[in-house]
């Protein structure tokens, strides 16, 4: 039989053996596969994609430059938009928010909504039609709430805006910012 550091004469495992397979196993657990990231909110392993990576992005910097609690944060919420109006009736639509900032300590529902990611894929033309589904989305949170603010990227291109009423007659009025 060799020395007992080296090998069990049974051939299990030794007593080092099973440390490094522990330690093995908790490194595991820790590991980030090739092509994935970790969320920095939720934890999660999502694919690396470029829109992932600046959505990964914005929740740093919100919680970092912003102080926004982690917690106040959610991704992947749906939100209903009137998109206009037919025979009399509004049209509606569900609109997809890649990260939504609630009020802090407030439940994360459409009126506590205060501020609005949508990150397009790379390529996709920061056009009228991109601003026009900021504002949409915009429209369609937390009504009660004097302003709300929204962000529009396509990972190079950013577009700020913020949603006021009009004073007289009520309506939605967006204003262009260069921040939140």
């Amino acid at each position: 039989c060799m020395a007992k550091e080296e090998q069990n004469c049974s051939g299990g495992l030794m007593k080092a053996d099973v440390d490094d397979v522990a330690v093995e196993d908790e490194l595991d657990s820790d590991l980030v596969l090739e092509g994935t990231l970790v969320c920095a909110l939720t934890g999660e392993h999502k694919t690396s994609n470029p829109q992932e990576e600046t959505l990964q992005s914005f929740i740093e910097q919100l919680h970092r430059e912003y102080a926004v609690d982690l917690s106040d944060m959610e991704r992947d919420v749906r939100v209903e938009c009137i998109t206009g109006e037919e025979g009399g009736r509004a049209e509606k639509k569900t609109r997809s928010v890649q990260l939504a900032v609630y009020e802090h300590g407030k439940p994360h529902d459409v009126d506590n909504m205060i501020r609005a990611v949508l990150v397009a894929k790379p390529g996709t033309k920061a056009d009228q039609k991109a601003i026009a589904l900021l504002e949409e989305v915009l429209g369609g949170i937390a009504p009660e709430r004097d302003r709300v603010f929204g962000l529009w990227t396509n990972g190079a291109d950013l577009t700020f805006r913020m949603r006021e009423y009009h004073k007289r007659t009520g309506d939605p009025q967006f204003t262009e910012l260069t921040d939140f």
